[in-house]
């Protein structure tokens, strides 16, 4: 609570610069300060809605087209992955698409794709959501070797693992976040997705975690975390009371997912909800901070 505290007065103060009263006019400035305060309101105050508002300031103060451009990005990341209106993401990205020149490579073009791909996956378009990853992925430009980028891969891993057991949200969707700003491929493989998803349930926020298991049937349905996604969002529906639904979802792993090794607790799952048994909630484990 103290730690929050202090971030909350942090981010207070920050936001201030992006107010229409402010005096502040230097472009690279304030898309440093949009880039430290947009993610300290998002990953560490937990309030998306915050961190919309402070990046589409920024976009509105800043006038250099690409960094406009990076600022509309952001927002549209929140749009499609928080607060799940991905039609109203469009807009943003095809305004921050017009910014950019059309071969740009860096972390900025990377990003822009990445979102797109984001967008394609929450709208069921697969086909083009694997493209827009795959070309995020290219236009990076990543120098890393292949043993680098697995030491690296393996680190967030294990960091964001680490970090949703001991209940520490912040910290586990900084992480995640992180992750896939640097290999914008990983949402190909789908356990970066899983542990997104999982990010989202701690925090009760079951509608958010259901929609990663659905953008990931439609990008990767050969994902080898596919079932155990389903198997989270099944338990989602049911923590929001949407027993036909989780039930639903259920027998959607026996029919896809015959081989999973989840089928005998799918099926058991199953017969429990089918005969009116509701499963007790697990309390979310307290951060080490609280």
């Amino acid at each position: 609570a103290e730690a929050k505290k202090w971030v909350s007065m942090a981010v207070d103060a920050g936001k201030g610069a992006f107010g229409p009263e402010s005096p502040a006019t230097d472009d690279r400035a304030l898309l440093e300060l949009a880039r430290l305060v947009g993610p300290l309101a998002r990953d560490g105050l937990g309030n998306s809605q915050l961190a919309y508002q402070i990046w589409k300031d920024a976009a509105g103060k800043i006038k250099d087209p690409q960094m406009k451009a990076e600022c509309e990005a952001e927002c549209a990341d929140i749009v499609i992955g928080d607060a799940l209106k991905p039609d109203l993401a469009r807009p943003l990205l095809e305004a921050a698409s017009k910014r950019l020149p059309e071969r740009k490579t860096g972390p900025v073009a990377s990003r822009l794709k990445f979102v797109w791909g984001d967008y394609y996956a929450a709208t069921g378009d697969g086909k083009a959501a694997r493209k827009a990853y795959h070309e995020a992925e290219e236009v990076l430009g990543s120098t890393r070797t292949h043993l680098e980028r697995t030491a690296w891969q393996g680190a967030h891993s294990r960091s964001t693992e680490d970090f949703l057991k001991d209940g520490d949200l912040e910290r586990a969707a900084a992480e995640i976040h992180q992750w896939l700003k640097e290999f914008p491929s990983e949402k190909l493989d789908g356990y970066v997705t899983l542990l997104h998803a999982r990010y989202w349930a701690a925090r009760e926020m079951y509608a958010q975690a259901i929609a990663l298991s659905e953008q990931l049937l439609a990008v990767a349905p050969d994902s080898p975390y596919a079932d155990q996604l389903l198997l989270l969002a099944a338990n989602c529906e049911v923590s929001r009371g949407k027993i036909d639904r989780a039930v639903a979802t259920l027998h959607s792993i026996l029919k896809d997912y015959p081989g999973s090794p989840l089928v005998p607790v799918v099926s058991d799952k199953i017969k429990r909800l089918e005969s009116g048994e509701t499963p007790k909630r697990k309390r979310r484990p307290r951060s080490k901070r609280e």
